[in-house]
């Protein structure tokens, strides 16, 4: 335990209690010092594949036949008397300890319960008195060697250097510390899937979080002596309600594939698109405010299948769809003097018969536009008229949503609209009625994509969300408020044959769990690329494009990296708002490598252990409907690829299809042998996608 001030330590030497609780926290034994015959004494936990054991107070000492130290520690608690050790159902163990510090007291409960391919480390805790906070650590200490290696879903495994990096490679054990979700701000280190991954060998280890726990913020650190701490902070603890967590300690192989593929089959929920359909639905994207005719063919070309409307034909923000008939006028934020919703429903229907599809604009935190301060004179008569100005409606209908500054003022944002928490009553009940608006008035549109997911990061201090303690008070953490919302907003949508995506600037995991798609305004960024990659193993992603200087100076690298993460660019559409426009450089590259991103469409990773191996050369592997298809990219002439195909007969003769930048496409015979499957693959522009087609997949 560490004095940081010296005026907190002259009053800890007035307070015997206080200095005896130093004292007592500096003699405590940490994973490290632990007597070697405390250590030998204790219990076990087995489960298939792994065992554990645990001393008498309840600390992890070995995990198989590898010594380690685990523990959960809260910053400034120290132990006060025994630890109650007890067995609880199934043949796990359950330890209670009660904890005092500086700002309060509580109880640890730490449970360790087999479950048939894992074993799970459960906590809780529950306060005594008045609510307080601390940090709450769960440390796992690996005594790492020169073998040891370390994986997980991280934005960028090497942020200090520029340029994209290929996020599938272990490191050695390093110092480094990282948030559990982050933004788009280049070189930061954060991961979008609460997942520590091991490699020692043959043996592989995975610590992996629950995105059902109710998290609000938390890091993973890691040391290069071998430490692993998942850390969450600005919990409530108190005596209403405990504080609960949950990780796995799941042996695998030592493949990222293993863990990641874990993660998929425990938490389908947050991996799978609540409607399949969007497969059909994805390809290349595009964020454009044209309605006019287009060069159908040409597109199609390209790969582009879906277009976001830019924002521009409503009103103000958040009143996307006004409460008015539908072919009654109102004036939109561009420059057209009306729109009505019978035009945004023909805008769709004609997209469809293109052969295009429509996602419409939707925003979750933002409301109005040119908000004034202090809040003008109400100007409608009725209630029911309050919607026809931004500021009525933000000031005298939605007063309580948005998000006061400490001065009082509204936080503002894009056209002068300000900031709002979806938690709030009125706003969240008026969100679900626009979404069943969209529903029920634009047919023809495919569904919404939701904006600006980095506002969920935020607590609301004016508000109360029952287990939020910050800054010594409670909160409303709005991402907390973003999955009450998507609760109901998710299930309209749905029924009504529609999809959800999500621009997440914000990347957690736990945010996904009604939604189908990403589609990453800053995915030209390669570390964003990389962290939406995580949350779309299973779901399409499209990853945005902001003008021809993202090409730039190496377009084959900038759409080969796309290629092997699975991830489609935008498209150059005309009326593409602050992304790429057509030009006949932009359109020479995207006519390219079109074709090889439509064989991607429907994909989903294959996370089987060593499914894939090539040789001077990146490969990825996905599932596609009718097989299989392998991205081949950063090569030279030829790549030999090794596969490990699950559900491949032995000795099935295959004819794969190989198909080029332009569009060109040859066959390529092959042979599953020993469950093994060579492909030797000349390759143009270092690149190539293989299509390997099969009668069965695995799902």
């Amino acid at each position: 335990m560490m004095i940081s001030s010296p005026s907190i330590w002259m009053n800890g030497l007035r307070n015997k209690s206080f200095l005896i609780l130093i004292l007592v926290a500096m003699c405590q034994p940490t994973a490290r010092s632990m007597p070697a015959e405390q250590a030998a004494a204790g219990y076990e936990v087995k489960a298939p594949g792994v065992g554990i054991r645990l001393t008498e107070d309840g600390r992890l000492t070995a995990i198989n036949s590898h010594s380690c130290h685990g523990e959960t520690l809260l910053t400034g608690c120290v132990n006060q008397g025994e630890v109650a050790a007890a067995k609880v159902g199934g043949g796990g163990m359950e330890f209670r300890k009660s904890l005092s510090g500086l700002d309060g007291s509580c109880a640890l409960v730490e449970r360790f319960i087999p479950k048939k391919d894992s074993i799970r480390w459960e906590i809780e805790i529950l306060g005594a008195g008045s609510p307080w906070s601390t940090a709450i650590s769960t440390r796992l200490d690996w005594p790492a060697t020169a073998n040891t290696r370390f994986w997980t879903a991280w934005s960028d495994p090497d942020p200090e250097s520029q340029g994209w990096h290929d996020p599938l490679v272990t490191r050695p054990m390093t110092n480094a510390s990282f948030t559990c979700g982050g933004l788009f701000k280049q070189n930061d280190r954060y991961i979008t899937l609460p997942i520590a991954m091991l490699m020692d060998g043959s043996f592989g280890l995975s610590l992996i979080m629950s995105p059902e726990d109710t998290t609000l913020d938390a890091s993973l650190s890691t040391t290069k002596d071998g430490e692993i701490a998942f850390t969450r902070t600005n919990n409530r603890i108190s005596s209403r309600q405990p504080v609960r967590f949950a990780l796995d300690i799941v042996p695998c192989k030592p493949d990222i594939r293993a863990g990641l593929a874990w993660m998929v089959k425990r938490y389908p929920r947050y991996f799978d698109p609540p409607n399949p359909k969007v497969r059909e639905i994805a390809g290349l994207g595009a964020y454009s405010f044209y309605e006019g005719k287009l060069e159908t063919a040409k597109l199609k070309q390209m790969g582009f299948r879906v277009n976001w409307k830019a924002s521009y034909d409503f009103p103000y923000m958040g009143m996307f769809i006004p409460p008015v008939g539908d072919e009654e006028p109102w004036k939109p934020l561009d420059k057209r003097p009306s729109m009505t919703i019978k035009e945004m429903a023909d805008y769709s229907a004609r997209m469809r018969a293109s052969g295009f599809y429509v996602l419409n604009y939707f925003n979750c935190n933002e409301i109005g536009n040119h908000v004034q301060w202090p809040a003008p004179p109400r100007k409608a008569a009725s209630d029911s008229d309050l919607w026809r100005d931004p500021n009525d409606f933000v000031f005298y209908q939605a007063g309580g949503a948005w998000l006061r500054k400490p001065d009082g003022k509204p936080t503002y944002s894009w056209v002068g609209c300000v900031a709002a928490d979806p938690g709030d009553a009125f706003y969240h009940e008026f969100l679900v009625k626009q979404a069943r608006l969209h529903a029920e008035k634009v047919p023809a549109s495919s569904g919404i994509c939701i904006d600006r997911l980095d506002w969920m990061r935020l607590y609301n201090p004016t508000a109360d969300d029952g287990v939020s303690w910050v800054n010594g008070g409670p909160a409303r953490f709005l991402m907390k408020s973003w999955n009450g919302l998507m609760n109901e907003i998710g299930p309209i949508m749905h029924k009504a044959g529609k999809v959800i995506f999500v621009n997440p600037v914000y990347k957690r995991l736990d945010a996904m769990r009604e939604v189908d798609g990403i589609y990453d305004e800053f995915g030209y960024r390669g570390s964003c690329l990389n962290a939406s990659s995580f949350m779309a193993l299973r779901k399409p992603m499209i990853a945005w494009t902001s003008s021809e200087a993202d090409l730039k100076p190496d377009p084959d690298a900038y759409f080969q990296r796309h290629l092997y993460m699975g991830v489609f660019p935008t498209a150059p559409v005309p009326g593409n708002d602050h992304t790429i426009n057509p030009s006949p450089f932009a359109d020479k590259w995207y006519l390219d490598y079109g074709p090889l991103f439509d064989q991607l469409r429907g994909r989903k990773w294959v996370l089987v252990p060593g499914v894939i191996r090539a040789a001077g050369t990146k490969a990825n592997v996905f599932q596609v409907p009718g097989g299989y298809a392998v991205p081949i990219v950063f090569g030279h002439k030829q790549a030999k690829v090794l596969l490990r195909l699950p559900d491949m007969p032995d000795g099935a003769e295959l004819t794969c299809k190989v198909f080029y930048c332009g569009g060109e496409c040859i066959t390529l015979p092959a042979k599953n042998s020993n469950g093994q499957l060579l492909l030797d693959v000349p390759l143009k522009d270092g690149c190539a996608v293989v299509r390997i087609p099969t009668d069965k997949v695995e799902d």
